[in-house]
This record gives C-alpha cells, structure tokens and sequence, in this order.
C-alpha cells in the first residue's frame, strides 16, 4: 500500500539466520533525498557542555554537493553549520539537535538526537557475577552491582539512596547466540529514531513508552490521531519539548509502531527481574537453558529540571555442561549438528574466559568410529600447560558415546582453554558432545 518494495533475505543457510533481514526498496522519481545522519559527542553531561557535531555517515546517492544545519530545541536555535562543528551548551536542560541535510535540488532530509545538559550518565558495573562464570540449573545467582553517578554519588556509600533505582535482570537461551523475534512495530523504531528519545520504563526526552500505553490502551480511537501526531509532530502533548515530524514514514509504519506501544503491558517484568544493588536471580530449571545473560541497569535521579538517564552492563554465564558446538573457536573439525565431529590430527577447538577458580576437572563425551587420538585440554594456548590428557579409542561407532574424566588442582586465574587433537597422519578421529567443568 505505501508504493514500496519489501525484499526477504532468509540468510545463507535453511533455518535461523544471523543474516536474515527484511529489505526496504523505496522508490523517487527525479531525486533521491539525501541521508542524514547527526552525531554528538557527548549526548550528556554537566554544563557547560562542549559538543562535536559530526554529520558523519551522512550522503546523497546522486553525489550532490551538500548544506548542514544544526537547531537546538526547543527554540528552533541555529547553532553552527557545516559537516563538523563544535559548540558549547551553556545552560541545564533537555535538548533535541536536529541535523538538516540538503542537497543540490533543494531535498531536505532531518535527523534528531537527544541531549541532557546538566545531568552525567551514571556508570553501572556487576561486581558478581562476571563474565564466564558458571551457574546451575534451578539454583539462585548471586548478584552484586555497583554505580557510580557525578549527581547521585556511589552505591557503596549511597546503597539505601540508590537501591531502589537498580534493576537486575536474568533470561536464559538455548544456543550461544541471542536470537530474538522481533515485532514488526518495534523493528520498524528501531530503524526509525524513536529510540532516542523514548525508553521503555523512565523518561528521556519524551514520555515513557509504557506510560504512553498506559494512557491510550483502552482508547481504540486514539490510533488515528497518535499516528498523525508522529508523522506530522505535535507539541503540548507530553511536555513543553516538541516532537519533531516524521514525514518520511509511512502511515502504515506507524501504525505498527503505535500498536505495539499500545499493547506493552507493565505486568510482564518477568519472574527473573528484581531490584536492588544485591540480591539472587532464579535460574532457570531447564538443563537446555545452556547460557544466561545477566544484565544491571541504573536510571538517575535526573537533576533539577533534567531528565534522568539510564546505564547498563550485560554479563554471559554458561553451564558447566558446555556443548561442544559452542566453542568460541574451531580449526580443522567441523560442527556436525550437536557436536564437532570430522576432526583431524592438528584440530582444536577454544572455550574463552574459563573461571578455572571455579573448576577442578573435566569430564568429557566423547565417540570414535575412526582411529581414537589423543586429546588434551591446554591452557592459553594450543601449545599451553596440559590440564588433562585423555586417550580417546574407538568406541565402536561415532554415535557410541562414553564419558572420560579428569582431575587437575584448581588454579585461581581465568584463561582459555584450547581442546587439542592428536593422530598424526589420520582423520575422523572421534566426535566430541559436550565438556563438563567440575567443581
């Protein structure tokens, strides 16, 4: 309906696909409006602030010589022109700087960021657990965070001030990879610049997405004049700050947009979400859960007049059981479904950031139709300090599995672990399943 062509890319193989993408192909007859792409750094901090003004990334397709503008708002203020430019914000608040790009024939195409004077970002790390470290099915996680904000102060001094204002939160995956299906309105903010100015739960330069929701999600005829507001902007609505047009979306685009903002529900936080600078997150039960992802955020207390801002870090933790397709690394082998099979003398396979604090052996499932070889677990590198060494035989099929064990002293460090295979002369020595990191 909107005069477009959509293109689907399922990706280089049959199933999930990293590569998968839906492509936009929109037409104009005569000229194309140039790309505008406006970058500031940085987008926060006390004042007076000091920005660099970057239209970096910013281009016309024809190759049409190009003018940049740069308005502060509110007010409409020119502030430099130019490609680059640099510029001091001397007073507390909450700005949008718009970057104006147009070309030879007169087509002019807007990008906005957000901007808060007079508030820093607060800087969120998780002190427990940290990246690498094992957990267990069903058994709580520990957690620590600290945050440090210029406005707010430390959490190691300022814990019952700043607790409440911290946000943990535990999901747990499958495969190695984060794989998410995206709904089509959310895709569509996400390609848009929504998200700079709109954050799920706190204020940034415009209302809370969940507050928006909150307000319209029992009004049906509110749709229309929402999606008209975003394409044609508004002001007065949610604050004094305009929200800018959004002329070049389609209204069919927006309205996805706007459905699924209305249907965000406050209730769904998730039994893995708590609050707090300490605390346990529930792990979850399932033994095919192999990877959590354990993710601290801080939204300030804003200052004065001053939107807050929000903070996060992310760690990834991993099962002790750690199948064996999902090493960080392979050479000489190849992954046959759920295992690394096809291997040859010389192969290895690396598991990264092993927390050997945490471990005093392995065990190991192992086939071999073929010939067997020797298999060693090294540390730091294919010619590291052997940890365990096992003599792999044929088990009688490649299918045939059997588990081997090994016992080493534990070693307070952290360090890759690189699985060497050794037969010289032979292939399709034996197939690996999984490593178990002992306690």
């Amino acid at each position: 309906p909107d005069g477009c062509l959509y293109l689907l890319d399922y990706g280089r193989t049959w199933g999930p696909n990293e590569d998968s993408q839906l492509i936009k192909i929109s037409y104009y007859r005569g000229n194309t409006p140039p790309v505008a792409v406006a970058n500031i750094t940085p987008d926060a901090g006390k004042e007076p602030l000091t920005l660099q003004l970057s239209a970096e990334g910013s281009m016309d397709h024809e190759g049409d010589a190009l003018h940049y503008t740069w308005t502060v708002h509110p007010g409409d203020i020119k502030i430099a022109e130019g490609h680059d430019a640099e510029v001091t914000v001397q007073y507390p608040g909450n700005y949008i700087v718009t970057l104006a790009v147009e070309d030879e024939k007169g087509a002019i195409t807007q990008s906005s960021v957000p901007l808060l004077v007079g508030n820093s970002r607060p800087k969120v790390k998780l002190i427990s657990p940290v990246e690498g470290d094992f957990f267990e099915p069903g058994t709580p996680i520990p957690y620590r965070v600290h945050v440090q904000d210029a406005e707010d102060g430390d959490s190691d001094y300022n814990d019952e001030f700043m607790d409440a204002k911290v946000s943990v939160t535990a999901s747990f995956l499958k495969d190695k990879e984060e794989r998410e299906i995206v709904p089509a309105g959310l895709a569509a903010m996400r390609n848009s610049d929504c998200l700079n100015c709109h954050a799920m739960n706190q204020r940034i330069v415009g209302p809370p997405l969940i507050e928006i929701a909150n307000r319209y999600r029992d009004q049906p005829d509110a749709m229309p004049q929402t999606v008209k507001r975003i394409i044609q902007g508004s002001v007065g609505v949610w604050g004094e700050v305009p929200m800018l047009p959004h002329s070049q979306l389609a209204e069919q685009e927006v309205e996805q947009m706007v459905q699924w903002i209305y249907g965000l529900n406050p209730a769904e936080q998730g039994e893995n979400s708590i609050r707090g600078l300490e605390g346990h997150l529930q792990a979850s039960a399932k033994s095919e859960d192999r990877f959590a992802i354990i993710e601290a955020t801080y939204t300030d207390f804003g200052h004065e007049s001053v939107h807050p801002l929000t903070a996060s870090t992310r760690v990834r933790l991993r099962q002790r059981v750690t199948e064996a397709e999902h090493c960080d690394e392979y050479s000489g082998l190849k992954i046959l479904g759920n295992k690394l099979g096809a291997i040859e003398h010389g192969s290895f396979a690396l598991f990264k950031n092993i927390p050997l604090a945490q471990v005093s052996g392995v065990t190991v499932r192992v086939a071999s139709g073929g010939l067997g070889c020797r298999m060693a677990l090294r540390q730091g590198s294919i010619e590291g300090p052997v940890l365990a060494l096992f003599e792999v035989k044929p088990t009688g099929g490649y299918n045939e599995f059997v588990e081997l064990t090994s016992e080493w002293n534990t070693l307070n460090k952290r360090s890759d672990i690189f699985i060497t295979f050794e037969n010289e002369g032979k292939g399709g020595l034996m197939d690996l399943d999984w490593v178990r990191f002992n306690p």
